[in-house]
């Protein structure tokens, strides 16, 4: 139509037409529900910054909400109840404001929605899921289980790093006292001895001569290594470069990696059992996802999908995805039960997780001591050969 003119196609027209423009494959989502859903243009807009809120707690919140709906408290007086309990002062403030956009009649997810840094997106589309359900509190119970799920596993794998870090620091520090405080104290009494020194002895009070010498250039060093690591992380580059390192450490890589998998499977199942479609539950879980090289594997994933791929032959082609976790997604497809295997997956990896966490707490102990015991016998040697050369000259 041009300039209120309307022009009719042929059918040789309509041909070139279809070619120009093919239709695109309509995915197989394996007779899933095909509620689609999408964030509304009321979401998108007057969004609203909040500090983002700790998993654990929002968990307690979510459960919370869910035990006073099954009790039949109606939604405006458990907002009402939960904004007197909260303590923390901000979360108090949205949830005021949340309490009065419920009150003038906006949706519950719309509330939540403008409060995108305290709310994921993942509870949005499920509490968006229970209103179009009728099953709000259900829904609020499921989400509550599925964040403190979350919770727990990142937990785990938080205590899994925690201690290495705190041994690798340990070590730092304790070098730093011996190259920076001990070493210097003896240098002036060798020098006073004028008897040749040991190769060990020499070889640290040399390296501490010249730690101590260029101290500020090591400082600034160190500054500017951080603020580069904090400005790659910001990067989108760069952030890919880290992420991807991630999952190469040795041990904690693999560790990392499986965690990440979990929790992409508990998302995937949480969201489907609730009626989300599998393509769009694949785009949520993906936004969950705090590591960028893994989300750009679900983003291929979701293209497959679309385009009439299986979701295990899709994960087979990515190298990122354990063979385990494949083999058994491809099971739960084979036999139309693919939520109770996402669960299956869930548990195997949150088990291999705790037992893996267990066991290099079980090694780095005594790595630690050997360690420290190398790093002691190295200083002594070096600092008290010289004085037990000097005793037995003496004699």
């Amino acid at each position: 139509m041009a300039n209120g003119t309307i022009t009719f196609l042929g059918s040789s027209e309509l041909a070139q037409k279809k070619k120009r423009h093919p239709q695109r494959k309509k995915p197989r989502t394996g007779g899933l529900k095909k509620t689609l859903f999408l964030k509304d243009s009321s979401e998108q807009g007057a969004r609203k910054k909040g500090k983002k809120l700790k998993l654990e707690e929002l968990a307690i919140f979510v459960n919370q909400f869910a035990v006073l709906l099954r009790s039949g408290v109606p939604l405006v007086a458990v907002l009402n109840m939960l904004v007197e309990q909260t303590e923390n002062k901000m979360f108090h403030e949205i949830l005021v404001e949340i309490r009065e956009l419920v009150s003038e009649g906006v949706p519950l997810s719309q509330a939540f929605a403008r409060y995108p840094d305290v709310f994921p997106q993942i509870l949005i589309s499920l509490v968006k899921a229970g209103e179009m359900g009728g099953d709000m509190a259900g829904i609020m119970l499921q989400a509550g289980l599925y964040l403190k799920k979350q919770d727990e596993i990142e937990k785990k794998i938080r205590s899994a790093l925690v201690y290495p870090r705190f041994v690798f620091i340990f070590f730092l520090f304790i070098l730093a006292a011996v190259i920076y405080g001990l070493v210097p104290k003896f240098k002036d009494t060798f020098s006073s001895m004028g008897a040749e020194l040991p190769r060990i002895t020499e070889l640290l009070l040399s390296t501490s001569d010249l730690a101590t010498r260029y101290f500020y250039v090591e400082a600034g060093l160190v500054v500017l290594l951080v603020l580069a690591y904090k400005q790659m992380k910001k990067n989108p580059r760069g952030r890919r470069v880290f992420d991807a390192l991630l999952f190469r450490i040795p041990v904690f890589g693999t560790l990392l990696l499986k965690g990440t998998v979990s929790r992409f499977c508990n998302t995937l199942r949480v969201l489907m059992d609730n009626g989300i479609t599998f393509v769009d539950a694949i785009e949520l879980a993906g936004e969950t996802s705090g590591n960028v090289v893994f989300r750009q594997v679900l983003r291929q994933l979701r293209d497959d999908v679309i385009e009439g791929s299986t979701m295990a032959a899709a994960l087979a082609r990515q190298q990122l995805i354990p063979a385990a976790a494949v083999r058994m997604i491809s099971t739960g497809e084979q036999a139309g039960s693919i939520v109770p295997m996402l669960q299956n997956v869930v548990e195997l990896y949150d088990n291999e997780i705790e037992t893996r966490i267990n066991s290099i707490s079980t090694v780095i102990e005594p790595v630690m001591m050997i360690g420290l015991g190398i790093i002691a016998l190295i200083v002594i040697l070096a600092l008290y050969l010289p004085i037990f050369n000097l005793g037995n000259l003496s004699y």
